[in-house]
């Protein structure tokens, strides 16, 4: 397919969204909402659902979502801190993952990837939140811009492969991730500095 894969993201955002937005309305909808996205996306993977492939990838992106909405402030409680801790360290011994568009478990247990994930997101907000105050530019300006990053990477990859592929240069490993990563980085730069170059220009007057 020559279409940009990753974009089925952003469909299923808007409607993990619109869910969101109206279950908000009463907190005892959103405990209903997380429970019922939570075991449907659970079910789904051991009923081996496959289509339409939305509705499972839904379901799981509403309970990452809703529980991120559920948790943004209490999340940074000593106490959240330390169960994510534990439950993240435990899920390294027991590694688990998915590949979310088709629901479709890679290896270990889904119910794992599900808790294990949750986990992660705690404990990194939690660290970085304790360093925000010495806070790395290069993760903020990767922060305010991930949307862009990932509507324009399969673009940017797509058209690296044909120039590999008109070249007719054989790459592999190191050699093909680093002519892929070079490729992103010299676009973003070009496509950044021309921005603040507009920007600035617009500024000026």
């Amino acid at each position: 397919c020559s279409c940009n894969l990753p974009l089925w993201f952003l469909l299923t955002l808007f409607v993990v969204r619109v869910i969101t937005y109206l279950g908000a309305r009463e907190k005892v909808y959103l405990v209903l909402l997380v429970i019922m996205t939570g075991v449907g996306a659970v079910s789904l993977h051991y009923l081996e659902y496959e289509k339409p492939v939305y509705v499972a990838n839904i379901c799981s992106g509403c309970f990452f979502f809703i529980m991120g909405y559920m948790l943004k402030t209490t999340q940074f409680s000593r106490i959240f801190f330390v169960i994510a801790s534990i439950l993240y360290l435990a899920t390294l011994f027991f590694p688990s993952a998915v590949d979310m568009f088709p629901n479709k478990l890679l290896h270990g247990e889904y119910f794992l990837w599900l808790v294990g994930s949750i986990a992660c997101c705690i404990l990194f907000n939690n660290v970085f939140a304790f360093l925000k105050n010495g806070r790395l530019k290069i993760f903020a300006f990767v922060g305010r811009n991930s949307m862009l990053f990932y509507c324009f990477h399969w673009v940017i990859l797509t058209i690296a492969n044909l120039i590999k592929k008109l070249s007719a240069i054989e790459m592999s490993g190191q050699a093909l991730f680093f002519y892929y990563l070079g490729s992103i980085t010299v676009f973003f730069v070009i496509f950044f500095s021309v921005r603040h170059g507009i920007t600035k220009r617009n500024v000026n007057g």
